[in-house]
């Protein structure tokens, strides 16, 4: 190995020390309870709940998939900065039904706000498979991105595979040492270094590299002005672009995740401001991200690079010093995703499926069952994480083609007295169903006007849950639900907290 190679794994190695000591420290259970484990026992503050939300949002991907492609197709991947602001907006307006009601009924994971509100452990189990299979991808995908930085910062000293392997593994020894606490504890270092310390990092590289903002869009538009439109000179549709910014805002929610990160708040203006202050964060560095990816068209040699084109620049600015400590923050960034995700499925199964079939287990012994889906769910995600897989950023768009049928049954759970069980069901179930028949057709869904499948599939989602709530009768336990939103008060609450 060369002495740039041994520089990235010392610093890579220094990193990990660093998350250790805070996770050992700082992260420890208060206690052995599935109410601690899961969501951290409710009692982080704005900070800590704003910079798990910001980390969790500034994805590994971003400077891989999503970088790469702004620099080949242009503003078509700037729709991630809006769909992520919209996204942030709808958590912002959905925060206190969902923070009030875990706080009530002591709810723990996505899948049992769904068996709080409509009482179908059917449609909970349903829901909680879904939730799982949908989202999984998304750790297979940071799971690969971890394997291309550890390939990229070492030189190719570490392959694939093997950099993939380690890093995950050391993910799994603060997630089981801890749960929620320790991904929360990690990722605010995590996000610290992953949006505010590089924002300045990325504003020098575009002046060093390009001159600066306006000299890179003159360059771009003398060298590739399709690049400039989001139609990419008729490639892609407004309606494809409206559709992917209404899929990832909306889907953004129906993150199972999400759930927990409200929950372990410990009121709900905590949660309202860290939406705030963490919506311009990650904005603003989505943005600082994306204006450098579409500079990429302007280097061959970065276009060469793939997946790799951001450490290419890295490397062509800093040397190797620069270069590892942007595998740093891109590997924070991927840990950040990995770990939420995967302490939240870990917690759905031995929630809202082991535990139907046992529902006597003590709490304890719950904590342990969680541990162990984690390290078999990884162990799987590892594997096919091995595979070769295509552009990270295309796979995202088509798994939220299906995460947005879970989005009607939340939005309905909250805000329509007559969404019920049967409802939320079938129109579950029949939007999910819509949306893989259009998307096995090749531009069959053309035929619509160009909008995605999953936009498709969520209209007929609509349809049945509107038709079938009106159809049959309120359920009877609704009134009291939604009355104990309205009688919240917050300023109480958190005296209460205070004390």
């Amino acid at each position: 190995m060369t002495g740039s190679s041994w520089l990235s794994i010392l610093i890579l190695a220094i990193y990990f020390a660093v998350l250790t000591f805070f996770t050992v420290r700082s992260a420890r259970m208060k206690e052995k309870s599935m109410e601690e484990y899961a969501v951290a026992g409710r009692r982080f503050g704005m900070f800590f709940v704003m910079m798990t939300v910001v980390a969790t949002l500034l994805v590994g991907s971003t400077y891989t998939g999503w970088f790469v492609w702004a620099g080949e197709e242009g503003l078509i991947a700037h729709y991630d900065i809006i769909y992520v602001a919209a996204g942030y907006l709808i958590l912002y307006l959905f925060a206190k039904r969902v923070w009030v009601w875990g706080k009530k009924h002591n709810l723990l994971t996505q899948p049992d706000f769904i068996q709080m509100r409509y009482r179908s452990r059917p449609l909970t189990i349903i829901f909680s498979v879904l939730s799982v299979v949908i989202e999984a991808p998304w750790t297979i995908m940071e799971f690969a991105t971890l394997g291309f930085l550890a390939q990229a910062i070492t030189f190719g000293a570490i392959p694939k595979n093997v950099g993939m392997i380690i890093i995950v593994a050391f993910i799994l020894f603060y997630i089981y040492y801890s749960g929620m606490r320790a991904v929360v504890v990690t990722d605010l270092i995590q996000g610290i270094i992953s949006s505010l310390v590089i924002a300045v990092g990325l504003v020098v590289i575009i002046v060093v590299v390009f001159g600066g903002f306006g000299p890179l869009y003159q360059k771009l538009f003398q060298a590739a002005p399709e690049n400039l439109t989001i139609t990419l000179d008729g490639a892609y549709t407004y309606q494809y672009w409206s559709s992917i910014i209404i899929t990832g805002s909306l889907g953004l929610f129906a993150w199972a995740s999400m759930f927990n990160r409200i929950y372990a708040a410990k009121s709900v203006k905590t949660v309202k401001r860290a939406t705030w202050w963490g919506a311009i964060i990650t904005v603003v560095f989505s943005a600082l991200v994306l204006i450098l990816g579409l500079g990429v068209k302007l280097l061959p040699e970065a276009m060469e690079a793939g997946e790799q084109a951001f450490f290419w620049i890295l490397n062509s600015v800093g040397g190797p010093i620069l270069m590892s400590l942007g595998g740093i923050v891109v590997i924070a960034a991927s840990m950040s995703l990995i770990d939420s995700v995967i302490t939240t499925h870990g917690v759905i199964i031995a929630e809202n499926l082991i535990k139907y079939t046992r529902p006597n287990l003590p709490s304890e012994r719950r904590v342990t069952i969680s541990r162990i889906a984690i390290v078999i769910y990884i162990i799987v995600a590892l594997v096919i994480a091995m595979l070769d897989l295509p552009n990270l950023a295309h796979i995202a768009i088509i798994l939220y083609e299906g995460l947005l049928q879970i989005v009607p049954v939340l939005l309905f759970a909250m805000f329509w007295k007559r969404s019920n069980k049967h409802a939320a069901l079938w129109g579950m179930l029949v939007g999910l169903a819509v949306a893989i028949v259009f998307a096995a057709i090749p531009t069959g869904w053309e035929m619509f006007g160009g909008w995605t499948p999953g936009i498709i599939g969520c209209l007929a989602n609509l349809v049945i849950h509107v038709i079938l709530g009106f159809a049959l009768k309120k359920e009877a336990h609704v009134d009291e639900l939604f009355a104990q939103v309205k009688d919240y008060d917050e300023a109480r609450e958190l005296e209460t907290a205070k004390a």
